[in-house]
């Protein structure tokens, strides 16, 4: 009976020790929580200190740059925090109302004024533009403040009539003339263009005044026949020939050629090129 009790007494101790150390290492984890979110909470709360901290240091700041806003003016976000009313304009700091003269208006913005159609400005009046014989008033004020009608050109303060010569006519503007197609500006008059056989006339009368049809080149005042060699053929606007490829051009022939070791042939076929990473040194393709 002994026997039975003490190994009971002692499988009843057994069994109590990993309970005890369990129930501790419980205790320790929710103390360690609770130390972390301690922790947590409290450095939120200095982030937001320090925050609310520099925002009243940036207000005072900002309440001292801000000047007062003065009379004739309004709050803005701007560097100043404010701009003048309508009608006003800053001087010195402060607003003053913009003495709009006779025959003027206030500006779109307001702080300033401008002449009314077919006046302009001098000094701090409007004076009345003088318009010539043959011109109107342009929209604005600006400039001379007029224009010449069309079929004449101005002259300083006059506008004076274009004279068009025969084969002639004004341009858009009126203000000068073109020669007509198939005439060509000749000093102050339109002389005719002489078109060569196998010619034709261009768009422009300047210059020639005429190009060539295709398989012929200008020379001199005439259209010379292209002559192409053995495996050339005619460009794409047809005045001169170029090499098929793998063929170059020498002199009046189209040459063959081929491309060295470790090289090919250009896109374009006149000539070749290394392969990558090879370079060119006189004849060949080497690696540096």
């Amino acid at each position: 009976m002994r026997a039975v009790y003490k190994g009971s007494a002692v499988s009843a101790g057994a069994a109590s020790t990993p309970l005890n150390t369990q129930q501790a290492s419980g205790d320790f984890f929710t103390n360690s929580m609770r130390l972390r979110n301690t922790a947590i909470s409290a450095l939120f709360a200095l982030v937001f200190l320090v925050g609310a901290a520099f925002s009243s240091i940036g207000a005072a700041f900002a309440q001292d740059a801000a000047q007062p806003v003065p009379d004739n003016a309004y709050a803005t976000v701007s560097r100043d925090g404010w701009s003048c009313d309508y009608g006003y304009q800053r001087r010195n700091g402060v607003c003053g109302e913009v003495v709009v003269p006779d025959n003027a208006r206030l500006s779109g913005r307001g702080d300033r004024w401008e002449c009314l159609r077919t006046f302009r400005a001098t000094g701090v009046a409007c004076a009345a533009i003088t318009l010539p014989a043959n011109a109107f008033y342009t929209r604005t004020s600006g400039g001379a403040g007029w224009e010449c009608g069309r079929g004449f050109h101005s002259t300083g303060s006059a506008c004076q009539t274009v004279h068009i010569p025969e084969n002639a006519f004004l341009t858009q503007r009126g203000d000068t003339w073109y020669c007509a197609r198939g005439y060509q500006r000749v000093g102050s008059s339109c002389a005719a263009i002489i078109v060569p056989a196998n010619g034709y006339l261009s768009v422009l009368t300047s210059g020639l005044g005429w190009d060539c049809e295709r398989g012929f080149t200008a020379q001199d005042q005439s259209c010379v026949a292209v002559i192409i060699p053995a495996n050339g053929f005619l460009n794409a606007r047809g005045n001169d020939w170029t090499c098929e490829h793998a063929f170059s051009r020498v002199a009046g022939a189209c040459v063959a050629f081929s491309a060295p070791i470790n090289a090919h042939i250009a896109d374009d076929g006149e000539h070749w090129e290394c392969n990558a990473p090879y370079r060119r040194r006189g004849d060949e393709c080497v690696i540096d």
